[in-house]
């Protein structure tokens, strides 16, 4: 996101390729400030919302790429049972498993080398820091019920444990959901927060305590479309102010179940919306439940090997503002939903 009057804020990374040999890998976001012409400020503040690799791949690179003009990083504030999993399996020398916290570790080295950088914990109520009135972007989750479930999540996977484990690993439960408000153009970043199983957890906490933030001109669709991460309720508060326009980032997998978005998710989102966009073609049947990871399979050894692709496969839904209003461009293969 660029900010008027103060620079770039980088929301999660993942990696691309981003030469003519195909062997150089860089985060997704260097790579667009590099062709962007002409160069438009500096990144100020890196957020990430959750430690899962398709939210903080090369997330340490860009930590380091712009120390100079970083101001503050954004933290999620709790390792997920992913990442914990794949340390113990590390520990255990499952050197492939261990390899799943690379970004956590890689994150912390880098911040590390800077003491005098602002580290900021991403919960619920807490406001970025942005040292400018034209935005503000505030956080509405997780729930302290959230980050209680979390933790107690955690402990299920030490080898010592001997209670009873839970059928599906909770990888998004502490997932930071943030509502940007812009020259009064009001944009919902969902993350990959679940609905939760209780009033005080997930999306339902959200619109519990937030109501009066969740009408949106633009909302990042959670979870990648998932039905996991679905509620009516704060869909209708997504709207009460007129339709925004949705925009969904695919996921693949391989397996049994279906990749994401969920066809009949993304049916029930466009009765909410004006339009929706997906970022690059959804993918074909795979995978995983959707925000959920069978425990057996914990330390996930059978996580999805991803490729990192080239930026030009990579679709942009972009929204700019022209002086009097936002203008929404598309670039292929970024389309609109059929």
């Amino acid at each position: 996101m660029h900010i008027p009057e103060y620079g770039w804020a980088v929301v999660d990374s993942f990696r691309v390729r981003h030469d003519t040999a195909k062997s150089r890998k860089v985060p997704v976001a260097k790579a667009y400030l590099e062709r962007l012409t002409p160069a438009t400020g500096s990144v100020k503040a890196l957020l990430l919302t959750h430690w899962h690799e398709d939210h903080t791949a090369g997330a340490a690179e860009l930590v380091a790429f712009y120390a100079d003009s970083l101001e503050f990083v954004g933290l999620p504030p709790a390792f997920s049972a992913r990442e914990l999993g794949s340390y113990v399996a590390g520990l255990l020398g499952d050197d492939l498993a261990a390899k799943k916290v690379r970004d956590l570790l890689s994150v912390m080295t880098e911040l590390d080398k800077l003491p005098d950088l602002h580290r900021l914990i991403l919960v619920e109520s807490v406001s970025v820091p942005l040292g400018t009135a034209t935005c503000k972007i505030d956080c509405l989750s997780p729930s302290e019920s959230d980050l209680r479930h979390h933790a107690s999540s955690l402990a299920c996977l030490d080898p010592k444990y001997t209670g009873p484990r839970p059928k599906v690993a909770d990888v998004n439960s502490a997932s930071v959901v943030m509502a940007v408000n812009c020259r009064d153009v009001r944009v919902l970043l969902g993350s990959d927060l679940d609905v939760g199983d209780g009033p005080n957890r997930g999306w339902h906490a959200v619109v519990k305590h937030y109501a009066h933030a969740l009408a949106a001109d633009l909302v990042k669709i959670p979870h990648h479309g998932s039905s996991t991460s679905y509620l009516e309720d704060a869909w209708r508060l997504h709207g009460s102010e007129g339709q925004p326009e949705g925009v969904v980032t695919p996921f693949p997998a391989a397996g049994k179940g279906e990749a994401l978005p969920r066809p009949e998710i993304l049916e029930k989102v466009a009765k909410h919306c004006s339009e929706v966009f997906l970022t690059s073609p959804a993918p074909a049947r795979g995978g995983r439940k959707a925000g959920k990871v069978a425990s057996k399979h914990t330390p996930f050894r059978t996580y999805t090997k991803k490729k990192a692709l080239p930026i030009e496969a990579q679709g942009q839904v972009r929204y700019r503002w022209d002086g009097l209003r936002c203008v929404r461009q598309v670039f292929p293969p970024a389309s609109a939903r059929r």
